[in-house]
C-alpha cells in the first residue's frame, strides 16, 4: 500500500494532515503538541491526533499504547 503525502513545506508532516490538526503548516514536527510524549511526526506516522494526548478515549495517554 502506497499513500501519497504532499508536504510542502518539507517537514515530514502531509500538509492536508497539518492544516487539519493546526490549521496551518508552521509546525514542524518535533514538538509534542499535546503533550503525551510523542511528537507531532510520530504521530502522524501512527495516525494518532496530535492534539488530543488519548487520541482513543480510552483514558490512558498515547505514549504508553505505543512504548510496549
Amino acid at each position: 500500500l502506497s499513500v501519497f503525502v504532499y508536504d510542502s513545506d518539507g517537514d515530514g508532516l502531509d500538509d492536508d494532515w497539518e492544516i487539519a490538526n493546526f490549521g496551518n503548516l508552521s509546525h514542524d514536527g518535533l514538538a509534542d503538541s499535546d503533550g503525551d510524549r510523542v511528537t507531532d511526526a510520530f504521530e502522524f506516522k501512527l495516525g494518532l491526533n496530535p492534539t488530543n494526548a488519548d487520541t482513543n478515549n480510552d483514558g490512558v495517554q498515547d505514549w504508553v499504547g505505543i512504548s510496549g
